[in-house]
């Protein structure tokens, strides 16, 4: 009884959910779980909310294994409903990985990584006064094929990762000392910054979370989106409120922000069409590659008004290509010689002779003849 109303259950859904309580559960029932977990939700799913509260107390009570499958189908009702609850599982995705979180999950997460994503070989923890948990990475993997609408999700994951490089850099490092005071090093001494390199680590284990939660969203489709419209509208509106007020900033936080979302975008980019010309992806990724470099161009050839920090651009533009020449040079010969020699000469500008050489070689014999007016510029220069 609730009140006056009288509660009841469809006949299909009571004598099933009886079945289901009267069933002994011991080691070896995993796959009647499995079976019959997916068939219950599915009838409650079509019943009235007060009906699903009904089996899931019944459910609970009875069946303690059962509750990590009760938690999976109610995420999955909420994401199905308010996207700001998948923000908020990949916004724990970064806390966890990255060891960020506040002090609820801090015995959960004292090492961070992958075993903090997972759940540390196990997807079921406990903590005192707060009965299981399960590990968030584990969490989105389930209820990633139930998300209707994953176009927004390039934009959040990156917002995402800059809110992240921004905490990495304003973290102390493991000597105690903080990034914000690796200038008074000197430049020469500031690479060897223990604190530096240790957040630089930390920065590329964020881009490569970033990666891995975009492919296994949608694949190659939001790649595609991310080189075509999402970084470059980043690039032109500025960050968001959020990514502002993600904390005090370190001295090396342009730099590694720039770094972080060239990382992203390379690194999804493999993964998603490979490196070789002969690939299925190969139609994809030329329209993709050939639209974000001709961004670049224009941007440094001034055709297009940049809403970044001068240095973020200048860090990423170099990141790109330094990653681009190393991990896919084959996708150089995909690009127009004028974007090419459009970034060569910026490159050259910023004192990075070598990379924009490089990027030149990289053209084909199409871009011969310009990278024979580049290296004579080069050398009348000095």
């Amino acid at each position: 009884m609730s009140g006056n109303i009288l509660v009841s259950l469809p006949l299909p859904l009571a004598a099933f959910l009886s079945l289901t309580i009267t069933y002994k559960v011991d080691k070896q029932s995993d796959q009647v779980l499995s079976i019959a977990g997916p068939a219950l939700q599915n009838m409650a799913g079509g019943c009235t909310p007060l009906s699903s509260s009904i089996v899931t107390a019944l459910w609970v009570q009875k069946v303690r294994r059962w509750h990590e499958f009760i938690i999976f189908g109610a995420v999955q009702s909420a994401v199905k409903q308010d996207k700001n609850a998948v923000i908020q599982l990949l916004r724990t995705c970064f806390a966890v990985t990255l060891g960020t979180c506040g002090n609820l999950l801090s015995k959960l997460t004292a090492h961070g990584g992958v075993g903090a994503l997972l759940g540390h070989g196990s997807r079921r923890r406990t903590l005192p006064g707060y009965g299981p948990s399960i590990a968030p990475g584990i969490l989105y993997l389930c209820i990633c094929p139930f998300l209707h609408d994953v176009m927004f999700l390039p934009s959040e994951i990156l917002s995402l990762l800059v809110t992240s490089v921004r905490e990495l850099s304003s973290t102390p490092g493991n000597d105690g000392s903080s990034s914000v005071a690796a200038p008074k090093l000197g430049p020469r001494l500031r690479c060897l910054h223990p604190s530096l390199v240790t957040i630089i680590s930390r920065v590329s284990q964020a881009s490569t979370l970033a990666t891995s939660l975009l492919i296994v969203s949608g694949g190659s489709t939001l790649v595609h989106l991310l080189w075509v419209e999402t970084i470059p509208t980043w690039f032109l509106v500025g960050q968001k409120p959020e990514e502002k007020a993600g904390g005090p900033r370190g001295a090396n936080h342009p730099l590694l922000e720039g770094y972080g979302v060239a990382y992203f975008a390379l690194f999804s980019a493999i993964l998603a069409w490979g490196v070789s010309k002969s690939s299925e992806a190969t139609l994809q990724r030329q329209h993709a590659v050939t639209s974000h470099v001709k961004f670049l161009a224009a941007a440094l050839d001034g055709k297009v008004t940049l809403a970044c920090e001068s240095t973020i651009w200048k860090a990423y533009v170099t990141g790109f290509v330094s990653l681009l020449l190393t991990c896919a040079s084959n996708w150089v010969s995909d690009v127009d010689v004028e974007s090419l020699k459009t970034i060569g000469d910026a490159l050259r500008m910023w004192h990075e002779h070598d990379l924009a050489l490089a990027l030149m070689e990289r053209g084909g014999v199409r871009a011969l003849g310009a990278a024979g007016d580049f290296v004579l510029g080069s050398f009348l220069c000095y």
